[in-house]
């Protein structure tokens, strides 16, 4: 998983550097270490969506016309609330020639029958050839009358159902839930994602298959924007029939080998929802793995600048860019604890908290002095991100130390 790590961070860097190229005037992006650190924590972990536990698909009649429609994709909708309608004129007329060509089937069994009275009549004083072409008339006969008394009693199923479909015109909604999709071409015109029963859906790469997530598995279920927030749950299906692109970390700017290899999904059945929206993005790791602590701040070695060790006090430094009080860019000294070569990142002992923030150095528009533009998770595609959060963020101290 560290991979996805590296891709990760590596595309985080490379969108602050473009979006920060320009003039000497231009602001040097800097991004929250708290996304960084989530980014190297998410090496134990699983990238998932919150989805719903059901689905309702509301079909149509595509011989019947939609008289209006009354929702579109997104809309909640209530058990009970009319989703569309269908052209009443349309069925009422409809009716009325079903009935017709029910009294002619009627008609045309009473003649049927008559004349096969007749028939069977003449045939008990018939000899001969008469007799013979008498007996061809009667199957004849009778086939006729299968065959109408067959096409009566479906035109009878047909108007049993139109009368149904004028009662009820107006469709209505079966659950409580979101519209996610009207189709107009297909027979499931309105799929409904129900309210409240969610579950979480992840991807399990063909490369992390003996990772140790299994079925029966505990996890934890953690916010991709506050690692605290944290919920549990079960893996109940692992789903190895049903393969696909790992596009949950595709979307996040991971772009190594594992969010291009074939992935599987797997669901997680959650002991608790309070907190979680539907479609949420959030990190899955297996119960008991501290992954998303705030006990440890990581930042990729390439943010470091001027890594130094000294041999007295045996303590390894480095300078990164951060933004004053002002919001101006300054050199931040920082301790660096361990070493991860493998996802290259160091843990930050002293001079940086989750809440600071740092600029990428190979941003060229980089100095002492430089004005900055504070970065939240809502610009990568965080879902969670809100307003009061990003207020939050730009009010706070940028350096998140105090002097």
């Amino acid at each position: 998983m560290n991979k996805l790590w590296k891709a990760g961070a590596a595309a985080l860097a490379l969108m602050l550097a473009l979006t920060g190229c320009g003039g000497e005037n231009t602001p040097v992006p800097v991004v929250k270490v708290s996304m960084l650190t989530l980014a190297g924590e998410a090496g134990d972990s699983y990238a998932g969506v919150v989805v719903s536990e059901n689905a309702v698909q509301v079909q149509r009649d595509k011989d019947q016309t939609i008289d209006e429609l009354y929702v579109a994709e997104g809309d909640l909708v209530t058990e009970g609330q009319k989703l569309f309608s269908y052209d009443a004129d349309e069925l009422n007329l409809t009716l009325d020639k079903q009935e017709l060509e029910l009294d002619r089937l009627d008609a045309d069994i009473k003649s049927k029958k008559s004349q096969i009275s007749e028939v069977e009549k003449e045939l008990k004083t018939a000899t001969g050839d008469t007799k013979t072409q008498l007996n061809i008339q009667l199957r004849q006969l009778e086939t006729e009358l299968t065959e109408a008394e067959y096409d009566r009693d479906d035109l009878k199923d047909e108007i049993k159902y139109t009368k149904q479909m004028i009662k009820n015109a107006d469709v209505k909604s079966p659950i409580d839930g979101t519209v996610r999709k009207i189709d107009e071409s297909g027979d499931a015109y309105i799929t409904i994602q129900q309210a409240g029963a969610y579950q979480v859906q992840g991807a399990l790469n063909e490369l992390n298959l003996n990772a140790g997530l299994g079925l029966g598995s505990q996890v934890e279920i953690v916010s991709r924007l506050d690692p605290n927030a944290v919920w549990t749950g079960t893996v109940t299906m692992m789903d190895y029939g049903n393969t696909s692109t790992n596009s949950y970390d595709s979307a996040y700017g991971y772009t190594d080998a594992l969010s291009s290899s074939t992935s599987y999904p797997f669901y997680v059945t959650l002991d608790s929802t309070d907190g979680l929206l539907l479609g949420q993005h959030v990190y899955i790791r297996l119960a008991g793995i501290n992954a998303g602590s705030s006990d440890r701040v990581l930042v990729p070695e390439s943010y470091l600048m001027d890594v130094a060790y000294d041999e007295v006090t045996m303590i390894t430094s480095a300078n990164v860019w951060c933004p004053d009080e002002d919001g101006k860019l300054v050199k931040q000294p920082v301790v660096l604890g361990e070493h991860l070569a493998e996802s290259g990142s160091y843990v930050i002992l002293e001079g940086l908290t989750l809440d600071s923030y740092i600029a990428d150095p190979s941003n060229p528009d980089c100095r002492k002095g430089a004005m900055t533009d504070l970065r939240s998770e809502a610009d990568f595609g965080g879902a969670e991100a809100s307003a009061d959060d990003a207020e939050t963020e730009t009010t706070a101290d940028p350096t998140g130390t105090e002097e």
